[in-house]
């Protein structure tokens, strides 16, 4: 019998590194699905992160609503939660106090910024960080995790010359990167889709300003040879 009793207890041990796993795999699925859903729709930026965050929530039955005749105290409203945020960094840029206290010396320091730097800012973190940092930062490699997330801030590119500039010159210098085929094979088939779109995205900026970005060094021949490199 102890051996019976040892078996069940290895098989519920298996059963619940599985369901462990199988949990984790469908969040990240959701979260990617969250991630296109938000870019196909036109998303703001907040609005694109709001929707990725809440890619896992469940909507609440009315078994799970509890009467209750006193205002809570937490604040779950995240549009007053968003509004008090900006509210707090403009504060700061007033008062001159920069959210970004140093610039990344390497791709380690660059990540630990980036991801504390809010989506709609970061755009212009890169345009303050500058071609040529950015050259020496991803001299090595962008691990694929940051390269999609590349992909989807790109997606929210303004109507500026500079911006698509910008995001065409970041792109290339990714493309030139180290192990950069490996890293570009673990990208989703989502995370793909975004790339398509933004490389779409791109062909039409170029529509109707090609004399200006032109001047800038931008021709319809870099988007096609990112494209061919991307494999998107």
């Amino acid at each position: 019998m102890p051996v019976n009793r040892t078996q069940s207890e290895c098989l519920d041990i298996i059963e619940s590194e599985l369901n462990s796993v199988l949990d984790q795999d469908s969040r990240y699925w959701k979260e990617n699905d969250a991630k296109f859903r938000a870019v196909a729709q036109n998303s703001t930026y907040e609005q694109f992160e709001e929707i990725v965050k809440a890619s896992h929530l469940k909507p609440l039955d009315k078994s799970d609503k509890t009467p209750s005749s006193k205002p809570k105290s937490s604040i779950w409203n995240s549009i007053a939660n968003a509004t008090s945020r900006r509210s707090d960094e403009k504060k700061m840029e007033a008062s001159g106090v920069s959210k970004v206290s140093s610039d990344p010396r390497n791709l380690d320091e660059f990540y630990d910024i980036w991801k504390n730097i809010e989506i709609c800012d970061r755009i212009k973190f890169l345009q303050d960080l500058g071609l040529e940092k950015s050259k020496k930062i991803f001299v090595c490699e962008v691990p694929s995790e940051l390269l999609a997330e590349f992909l989807y801030i790109f997606l929210t590119f303004g109507p500026s010359s500079g911006e698509m500039v910008l995001v065409v010159r970041i792109l290339e210098i990714l493309a030139e990167t180290k192990r950069f085929g490996l890293n570009l094979q673990f990208l989703s088939s989502v995370e793909r889709q975004a790339g398509q779109q933004l490389i779409e995205k791109l062909k039409v900026g170029l529509v109707d300003r090609q004399q200006d970005l032109a001047e800038l060094g931008v021709t319809e021949w870099n988007i096609q040879n990112i494209q061919e490199k991307f494999k998107f």
